[in-house]
């Protein structure tokens, strides 16, 4: 217990940096729009801020809830765009999974060709692009997973929209969490380019572990 002035965000970060933690945890209520502007959010301070990684656990309804057990990871899903933040994010799933589970590898591609008509050249194209993505995450699991007792599977999804396609597949995976990589953007470079990561903490029903870069 620890008394401050200012933000608890502030002293919540000085706290686990002083302990030297590897991974914040921390609840959110998912609020959006004018609420988050007006009140504030502890855990959007946290992810802005906190150097280690961040897992997010989002309040599920206004329900009484359960004694809560301690969770095992059995399902966990983590998506990349095969950039370094994302990739990284991999090893952080397969850690987080126990023995005997599953962790599903996904990317989303954009559809081809939106409502066009049929093009059977594009549509080869696409099926060749999807082939070739697939065995770029199937590089990606690793070497051990076997011998640790985890189950890989890849998957590209074709959606517009990333963060929903990852929230809809985390949903049907049934994922007890969800690992993304973040490029720690912040300002207004996040607010001119957007951040997936920011969307699906926002979108997900899921716990969410944001891996920093």
């Amino acid at each position: 217990v620890a008394s401050t002035w200012g933000r608890p965000e502030t002293q919540l970060i000085e706290l686990a940096t002083a302990g030297a933690a590897d991974l914040m945890v921390v609840g959110t209520n998912r609020r959006s729009g004018l609420e988050r502007w007006w009140l504030g959010s502890v855990s959007r301070g946290i992810l802005h801020h906190a150097p280690m990684n961040v897992v997010c656990v989002p309040l599920p309804d206004d329900r009484a809830l359960p004694v809560e057990r301690i969770p095992t990871c059995r399902r966990v899903l983590v998506p990349t765009d095969f950039s370094k933040p994302g990739n990284r994010a991999v090893a952080f799933a397969y850690g987080a999974a126990r023995h005997g589970g599953e962790v599903r590898l996904i990317h989303v591609l954009p559809p081809a060709g939106g409502f066009k008509t049929v093009d059977a050249d594009r549509d080869q194209r696409q099926t060749k692009r999807i082939k070739n993505l697939a065995a770029r995450l199937q590089a990606l699991v690793p070497e051990d997973a076997l011998g640790r007792g985890i189950n890989s599977r890849v998957e590209v999804v074709e959606h517009v929209h990333p963060a929903m396609a990852i929230c809809q597949t985390g949903e049907r995976f049934g994922a007890d969490l969800i690992c993304v990589g973040s490029r720690g953007l912040s300002g207004f470079k996040k607010k001119l380019l957007g951040s997936v990561t920011e969307a699906v903490l926002r979108r997900s029903q899921r716990p969410v572990m944001v891996i920093r870069a």
